[in-house]
């Protein structure tokens, strides 16, 4: 089986190439960073609506600014929760798929995702073994080499999709059904058990976040399903999952700068304790005369920058402590409510959550879920709007010729511009055109490369001292005129026969011992062999009668064919 060399990892850093700007997509409120983020959630609510049937799936949609294209994805990045474990353990394998997509629909536009990979085949630099399972509570990381061939292909337009799709088979769940994290109740099409579940903040990104799950409800067999946006459901909160990139849209300033942003949603760099930004510059926190001596988040007051927010946990037993932190948390049953641990209900509901994750039905087709009760599709909305869609199917408006919608608004298109370019993007997110596979684009021209020189072997790989031996030298990518050494002495009467094969003569009176065998093509590239050539002593002959089985010196001839070299002295 073909495993997918992918690094992932609980925490993990990314290093991206020096070619293109980074870019994190993401629709929820924590850090960009996700160690920080992952130190941030705490008393989020969670929500374990996908999975609870084998291949349900959850997600979220981005779209791309036009300036972004090429896109190239480097790191899949999400936070999962994990509900109290089975007997089983509290972690799953998914796969992990990116789909192209159209924005505002929850279907994907293509039968086939554009790539996928098992949790199952990714290679684990902590173990040192394929396998990363997702784990309930910790933060999870796929980076992808772009400096190999196993990564997802390049999206030169449209919007996107990463999906998280569970595959493991639930096990004997005899003496689970009815437990907090396993349900069996058919009408509502809920029959399994969800051992990872999904993390939300606290505010929901229309058209963002997406579940694939049985549907219409009443039928646990896994077909048929529907792609749904979630809160068409009744779910809210955005979930915790990014796709950091390399756009090609932007490039980092920090001339001049020790701290602040780098003018593409990244840092300069960080201030000491008792330092704070000020117009890209380090100053000390003390003294300040107004507002903007201060940095974001703090405030001037009585010639001190102190914080804008202070915690307010007065009264309250969970929820958000009006900061970004927490107030506590509920036990496993419970959720919170305006500050307060609520029990799990259901109690007049007919659709939504019950509040810790589970569901109280499914609306049917043309209705959609507010507050627990399933109303009717759909009020148009084009306040503010001169095209693009109404949010039920219809149309705001089209845009002229040369212009095109982007939020609701009519933009420019972009010019292609490919003067003098043979290759390479032509600044819209298309290309001026591709070069053969034996060239590489340089500022719009294709360049032809010459590869290295490689050995293969060397025969004979031995010699004597006191006389000549013929050998016979196989690789490929020799080029005439190629010079062949052993250690710091030249070989003699060189010939280059072909592209995979050079013919000559060790010397004699070469010291005994052991040379690496060294090609060097006229462009000056050139590959090595430790250890390729032995030149040994000749024994005297004990019978003293002179003869001898061969002739040293003799020729040898070397077969080649396809790339298969016979009697070769393997690489060391």
């Amino acid at each position: 089986m073909n495993r997918a060399v992918l690094s992932a990892a609980l925490i993990g850093l990314l290093s991206l190439p020096a070619s293109g700007a980074e870019k994190v997509y993401k629709h929820d409120q924590f850090p960009e960073d996700i160690a920080t983020a992952a130190q941030q959630i705490s008393g989020i609510p969670l929500a374990t609506q996908p999975g609870f049937a084998q291949n349900e799936a959850f997600g979220q949609l981005y779209t791309p600014d036009p300036a972004d294209y090429p896109v190239r994805i480097t790191a899949i990045e999400m936070f999962l929760a994990g509900p109290p474990e089975m007997a089983s353990g509290g972690e799953a394998n998914a796969m992990i798929e990116i789909w192209p997509h159209d924005a505002g629909s929850a279907e994907p536009n293509s039968a086939e995702p554009l790539y996928s990979a098992s949790t199952a085949d990714l290679y684990n630099p902590q173990t040192g073994d394929f396998g990363m399972p997702l784990v309930g509570n910790s933060a999870f990381v796929i980076q992808f080499d772009w400096q190999t061939e196993d990564h997802p292909p390049e999206i030169t337009e449209g919007a996107f999709s990463i999906i998280v799709r569970y595959t493991d088979a639930p096990q004997d769940l005899s003496d689970e059904w009815g437990t907090y994290q396993c349900t069996q109740v058919p009408e509502f099409g809920l029959c399994g058990c969800q051992q990872v579940g999904t993390i939300h903040d606290q505010a929901t990104t229309s058209d963002a976040n997406i579940f694939h799950i049985i549907y219409p409800p009443g039928n646990c067999s896994g077909s048929p399903s529907a792609w749904l946006f979630i809160e068409d459901i009744g779910v809210t909160g955005d979930l915790i999952m990014r796709a950091r990139a390399e756009v090609a849209s932007c490039t980092p300033d920090c001339e001049g700068r020790e701290c602040g942003d780098n003018g593409c949603g990244g840092s300069c760099g960080l201030c000491e304790v008792g330092y704070h930004c000020d117009d890209g510059h380090c100053v000390p926190d003390t003294g300040c005369t107004n507002d903007d001596d201060c940095e974001d988040g703090y405030h001037c007051d009585d010639g001190q920058c102190v914080p804008d927010c202070v915690p307010d946990c007065d009264g309250k037993d969970c929820g958000d402590d009006g900061c970004g932190g927490s107030c506590g948390d509920c036990q496993a049953g419970y959720y919170c409510a305006d500050g307060s641990c609520t029990e799990c209900t259901c109690d007049g509901k007919e659709c939504g959550n019950d509040g810790c994750g589970h569901s109280c039905g499914l609306c049917s087709a043309g209705y959609h879920c507010e507050d627990g009760q399933c109303v009717e599709d759909c009020d148009p909305d084009c306040t503010g709007k001169d095209c693009g869609d109404d949010g039920c199917g219809g149309s705001c408006g089209t845009c002229n010729t040369g212009y095109h919608c982007e939020h609701g608004e009519c933009v420019e298109d972009c010019v292609p511009d490919c003067a003098g370019k043979d290759c390479g993007p032509d600044g819209c997110g298309g290309t001026c055109g591709s070069c053969d596979t034996n060239e590489t684009c340089e500022d719009g021209v294709c360049v032809l490369v010459i590869p290295a020189p490689h050995i293969y072997g060397i025969s004979p790989d031995f010699g004597y001292e006191d006389s000549a031996t013929d050998v016979s030298i196989t690789g490929n990518s020799f080029q005439s005129a190629a010079a062949v050494r052993l250690g710091a002495t030249t070989l003699k009467a060189i010939r280059v026969e072909s592209s995979q094969l050079i013919t000559a003569t060790v010397p004699p009176d070469m010291a005994a011992g052991s040379y690496m065998l060294i090609v060097t093509n006229p462009d000056g590239q050139t590959d090595s062999l430790d250890d390729a050539f032995e030149v040994r002593i000749r024994e005297p002959d004990s019978r003293g009668c002179g003869c001898s089985s061969g002739a040293p010196g003799q020729a040898w001839l070397l077969l080649v064919g396809l790339g298969i070299a016979l009697a070769l002295r393997e690489r060391r």
